[in-house]
């Protein structure tokens, strides 16, 4: 019986693999939707395509990840997170 060493390579950590929470850590938020007396949805980045959102209630952000932007039949703009729609119009600019 013997054990297989498994050696691996040590390397510093690029924008690749960094996870959303590491990459967002310090942004300023673009955009924020209150949801209830005490925190709400914060936008940390946005293009066309997709948007990047997390929730906040006092105790930091939570929940960060990737939204695509699907638009309505009528040209509304919305992202899902966690089941329910948040339409971009509803969202302030900071």
């Amino acid at each position: 019986m013997y054990m297989m060493l498994d050696t691996a390579l040590i390397t510093e950590k690029g924008d690749d693999d960094m996870t959303l929470k590491e990459k967002y850590a310090e942004a300023k938020t673009v955009g924020y939707m209150c949801l209830c007396n005490f925190g709400g949805l914060e936008i940390l980045d946005t293009n066309c395509e997709e948007v990047v959102a997390c929730f906040n209630f006092g105790n930091g952000r939570e929940n960060i990840n990737t939204h695509k932007i699907i638009y309505t039949s009528s040209g509304r703009a919305y992202f899902r997170k966690m089941g329910r729609r948040y339409y971009l119009d509803n969202i302030a600019r900071i």
